[in-house]
């Protein structure tokens, strides 16, 4: 299973290589809720869009969402 599926350039190459070989590859899509441009992942805004051209692509399965979080610490959240 892919679990960084966020552009659909790599979404269309995945699923040709899959059809090439009889198979369907298996995806999460990996969306950045944090905003930080030093992460990977599909904006929030973009992800319906990303999704079903996705979803359209005979070599693929999406089984779900990957999403990076924020840090505890920078959300307010308590120190473990």
């Amino acid at each position: 299973m892919i679990h960084s599926l966020d552009r659909i350039e790599l979404g269309r190459a995945l699923s040709t290589h899959a059809v090439a070989l009889g198979i369907r590859c298996r995806a999460l899509v990996q969306v950045n809720v944090t905003g930080k441009e030093t992460q990977g992942g599909v904006d929030p805004e973009g992800l319906e869009a990303l999704v079903r051209e996705l979803a359209a692509l005979p070599g693929l399965n999406l089984d779900g969402l990957m999403c990076i979080a924020p840090d505890v610490l920078e959300v307010g959240g308590v120190e473990i």
